[in-house]
């Protein structure tokens, strides 16, 4: 099941940095659960970590989730520079990374 979970999250994980993470789960929850369906496995060990890792995702980018752009507009509202494309992905990647392992184990 450890595979199956690294082979779901990893690309969800990664879509999510350049896609919003509504979509990504939108788009991976029919597949998710026919393979769950063809596999024997149960659906929902695999539906919430792939909204979990979805979110993780989007951390890595301003677009990965609407929270971020609203952030970046209040913080140009407010005189300073806003964040380029992908400068969060410092703080992003590692909590990614760390949060996609948690869930596998």
């Amino acid at each position: 099941m450890s595979l199956a979970l690294i082979r779901l999250l990893l690309p969800a994980a990664t879509i999510s940095i350049f896609i919003n993470n509504s979509p990504v789960v939108a788009m991976f929850t029919s597949a998710v659960q026919d393979w769950c369906k063809r596999s024997g496995f149960n659906a929902s060990k695999f539906l919430l970590p792939l909204s979990y890792a979805s979110i993780m995702g989007g951390t890595c980018s301003l677009i990965g989730t609407s929270t971020n752009l609203i952030v970046d507009g209040l913080i140009r509202q407010s005189g300073f520079p806003g964040f380029d494309l992908f400068e969060i992905a410092a703080v992003g990647l590692p909590i990614t990374f760390v949060g996609c392992v948690y869930l596998i184990l």
